[in-house]
C-alpha cells in the first residue's frame, strides 16, 4: 500500500504532499503536524544520505568517495523510498514493507513532473517554487501511483 508522496526541493522545501491510504497516527488536517512531519521526512532522507556519503568507499583512482545514492530504506512498518534528481529533487513515497522498490516508478513521476510542472506555463512559480495545488501534475502522479502493484491492499 502506498500511505504517502513528497516532492522536495534541493534546500528542503516541501513543493508537494499528498496522502493516498491514512495509517495509525496520521495528521492528516492538523496544519502544523502536517509542516512537522514534512520535516522529518526530508530530514531523514537528508541524513541518511549525508551518512552514507560519510560512510561510501573510496574510489582508489581518483581518491574521491564513490557515490552512493539512497534509494529505499525499510522498517517493520513503512518503507521510504527516494528519487535525488540531478537538479536536486527529492521525490519520496512512503510505503507498506510489502513493496521492495519503486524506483523506476519514482523515475516516471519525476518524468511527469518535468512535463506537468516544470515545462507548464500554466503553473505559476511562487517563492522559489511552484503552486502545485489541483494541477493536471497530482491527477497524473494520482493516476500513475493506483496503477502500481501494491496501490490498495
Amino acid at each position: 500500500m502506498i500511505y504517502s508522496f513528497y516532492v522536495y526541493r534541493r534546500d528542503g522545501v516541501c513543493l508537494f504532499k499528498t496522502t493516498y491510504h491514512s495509517v495509525d497516527g496520521d495528521v492528516e488536517g492538523d496544519p502544523e503536524a502536517e509542516d512537522e512531519r514534512e520535516k522529518l521526512v526530508f530530514g531523514m532522507a537528508f541524513s541518511l544520505k549525508e551518512l552514507i556519503g560519510q560512510l561510501s568507499p573510496m574510489d582508489g583512482s581518483t581518491g574521491q568517495q564513490i557515490d552512493c545514492p539512497l534509494g529505499t530504506v525499510k522498517t517493520k512498518s513503512s518503507t521510504m523510498h527516494t528519487y535525488e534528481t540531478l537538479t536536486g529533487f527529492r521525490f519520496i513515497v512512503y510505503t507498506d514493507p510489502s513493496i521492495n522498490t519503486m524506483q523506476h516508478h519514482l523515475q516516471a513521476i519525476y518524468r511527469i513532473w518535468v512535463d506537468k510542472v516544470v515545462k507548464s506555463p500554466l503553473v505559476k512559480q511562487k517563492g522559489g517554487g511552484y503552486d502545485i495545488s489541483d494541477t493536471e501534475f497530482e491527477r497524473q502522479a494520482k493516476e500513475y501511483f493506483e496503477k502500481v502493484p501494491g496501490f490498495q491492499r
